[in-house]
């Protein structure tokens, strides 16, 4: 009798994964899915496609419209209005800060855009006592330093010459804001677009290029955990976070 409601246990939590990776594909698709579409993107058949999308219907998360295709309905939109009422970006941003501290020993921030300036929202200082001086408040012209350069890449019209830190989601600098500072950071997602940079800072002679290649990776990480828990598109780090799989691998 156990065995069975463990086994069913299973066979629940698998249609709901299936459940919710039919609605993963509506994350990319920017309009309606007819079912065919569904059943491709999912590898799902089209009956179990069906069952799910109709399951889907009826508690709202899915729309049909009198074409047959289907649209995200309104309950993940009443769901993420209660997500962004009850959550406080910096419950998600400040601890990951602390980490990048404990682990690197430099100074983390959060930096988002005010004014066309770059403005230092979250902080948390080094514990050494030659570090990178700046607290929650600050600005920093936005055209000078890594997290400067992160920002500039998402703006509209896209420049052309963001486009490798577009690509890659993270980008170092050297001696652009403080001389003799350097800087490592990467891009954070929420649900509008690009929500602002997360980056460490510190002396240039502690940021060898070993150093840098960790950051990257370790910022990369956060950020995606961070855009994760804003409701921003992971999609985006699929590639850079494949290139850190690799390079941790070889």
């Amino acid at each position: 009798m156990i065995w069975h409601m463990k086994d069913e246990e299973l066979r629940t939590v698998a249609a709901v994964e299936r459940a919710l990776h039919l609605l993963d594909t509506f994350r990319s698709a920017r309009r309606a899915l007819t079912l065919t579409e569904i059943a491709a993107r999912t590898g799902l058949y089209k009956s179990t496609a069906l069952r799910l999308a109709a399951t889907l219907e009826r508690f709202g998360y899915l729309l049909r419209r009198p074409d047959g295709a289907y649209q995200i309905g309104s309950t993940p939109f009443y769901l993420g209005a209660v997500y962004q009422q009850t959550t406080q970006p910096a419950e998600i941003i400040l601890p990951a800060l602390r980490e990048l501290v404990a682990e690197f020993g430099e100074s983390a921030s959060f930096f988002i855009e005010r004014d066309g300036l770059r403005l230092c929202l979250y902080r948390v200082n080094s514990p050494q006592l030659v570090r990178a001086h700046l607290s929650p408040g600050d600005i920093v012209p936005m055209d000078k330093g890594a997290a400067g350069k992160i920002m500039m890449a998402f703006r509209e019209p896209f420049d052309p010459a963001y486009a490798r830190i577009r690509k890659n989601l993270v980008v170092s600098s050297a001696g652009e804001v403080a001389l003799d500072m350097s800087a490592v950071a990467a891009a954070v997602f929420d649900a509008q677009g690009i929500a602002g940079a997360l980056a460490i800072t510190g002396p240039q002679r502690r940021f060898n290029r070993g150093v840098v290649r960790r950051a990257e990776a370790q910022l990369l990480k956060a950020a995606f955990r961070i855009t994760q828990g804003l409701g921003g598109d992971m999609g985006r780090f699929s590639g850079p976070l494949a290139l850190v799989a690799a390079d941790e691998q070889a």
